[in-house]
Formats: structure tokens, sequence, C-alpha cells
């Protein structure tokens, strides 16, 4: 998991102390030392120092990224901090320059060099560590500016998702809505083709009705009259047949 904000602090804050505390010792043991040991503690001391200003950085961040209600207690102690290391800075350069109790003179050359040398590896050092940290800040920063958009970028496709899926809802009733009417029409359309049939069929049959009653009234008329004009058998066999008598 996400390891405790204040977890880090406190152990950071620990370290740092523990860094100081031994920088402290250490002035206080310069001025009873001299050659090899003396140039040993210097080393030893200017490194704890390295040490407790990249701690201090590390601290820096976290108290950028706490609550606000909890940042101004923080930066006081951070403040705080640094004013001891700078302090702490100072005392050491002073007790390097100012050569061991009774020495009566400074350090070696030999000395002076290799504790100019490497202090100037640590200056180095410690500008590359805080221009590290600056970078870490910045990732950060831009971190977090990421996840505010990304979060943006997920409110905003979850309101288009939720559109699109009402749009898909309404699509759906239009459809069957559709169906509906093409069933409809289509039952619509097969009665009035029934009602044409129908229709044509009543007319034909009129027609045929029509057609029989002319026919019978004409046709049925003059066979009458050509029947009325005929004699019929009998009496034209009498009236041919001559009286004997």
């Amino acid at each position: 998991g996400t390891p405790d904000p204040c977890h880090m602090l406190a152990a950071y804050e620990k370290e740092l102390l523990g860094h100081l505390s031994s920088v402290r010792s250490r002035i206080g043991s310069l001025r009873d030392e001299s050659g090899t040991a003396r140039a040993s503690s210097i080393k030893k001391g200017e490194a704890e120092l390295a040490s407790a200003r990249e701690l201090l950085d590390q601290i820096a961040l976290e108290v950028s990224s706490s609550t606000k209600a909890e940042r101004a207690p923080l930066q006081a102690r951070l403040q705080t901090h640094k004013a001891e290391c700078s302090a702490l800075v100072r005392e050491l350069k002073q007790a390097t320059t100012s050569g061991p109790r009774g020495g009566g003179g400074s350090p070696p050359p030999e000395l002076a060099t290799e504790a100019v040398e490497q202090r100037a590896r640590l200056l180095a050092t410690t500008e590359r560590e805080r221009a590290n940290t600056a970078k870490l800040r910045e990732a950060h920063k831009t971190l977090q500016e990421t996840e505010g958009i990304g979060a943006s970028i997920l409110s905003d496709l979850k309101k288009q998702r939720e559109t699109l899926m009402h749009s898909v809802g309404t699509l759906r009733g239009a459809n069957e809505m559709l169906a509906r009417s093409k069933r409809v029409l289509t039952t619509i359309g097969r009665r009035a083709l029934a009602n044409k049939i129908i229709t044509w069929f009543m007319i034909v049959l009129l027609v045929c009705i029509i057609l029989t009653i002319l026919y019978l009234q004409f046709f049925g008329h003059h066979s009458s009259t050509d029947s009325a004009d005929t004699p019929s058998a009998p009496e034209a066999t009498a009236t041919s047949i001559p009286d004997d008598n």
C-alpha cells in the first residue's frame, strides 16, 4: 500500500536529528583532534551535513504534499531544522579553519586541499540533489494536475455514456413504434385489397345481372312475338283439307 505521509515525515525527521547530533559531536571533538583523525572527522561531518540537506529536501516535499491544516506547523519545524543545519555548517567551517586546540597553527596543506576538494564535491552533490528534488516537485505537481484532468475527462465520459444510453433507449422505442406502425399498415393494406377485390366482384356480378336482364328482355320479347305470328299446325291442316261434301 501507499506509505503514510505522517509516518514518512517522522522517519525523515528522526534521521535528520541523528545526523545533526552526530555533526555537533564531531565539531566538538575537532578541537582535540589532529592529523588523519581530524581529516576523517571533517570528511564524515561534511558527508553527514550533505545527508541532512537531502533529508531537509525530502521533508520539504512531504510538507508541500500535506493538508493546509497541517502545513503551517510543519513548515515552522522545517525552518527550525534548516536554521540548525546552517548553523552547524558555519560551525564546522569555523572549526575546520581554526585548527586543533593547542596546535598553534593551521592544518597541514595536504589536509586543507583534501578538505577543499571534498567540500567542492559535496557542494556539487548537494546541488544535483536539490535539482533532482526540484524535478520531483515539478513531477509531483504535474501528476496532480494530470490526475485532475483525468478525473474531469472521466466525468465527461460518464455523462456522454449516460447520454448515449438514453439515445439508445429512445431509438429502441422508436424502432418498436415503427414496427407496430408497419404491422398496422400491412393489415390496413390487406384489408383494402380484400375490399377492392370484393368491390370489383360486386361490380362484375352486377354487370352480369344487368346483361342477363337485358338479354332476357330483348331476346325473350322477340321470341314471344314470333310465336304469336305463326299459326298452329292443326289449324293449318284443317284449312288446307277441302270439304268433300
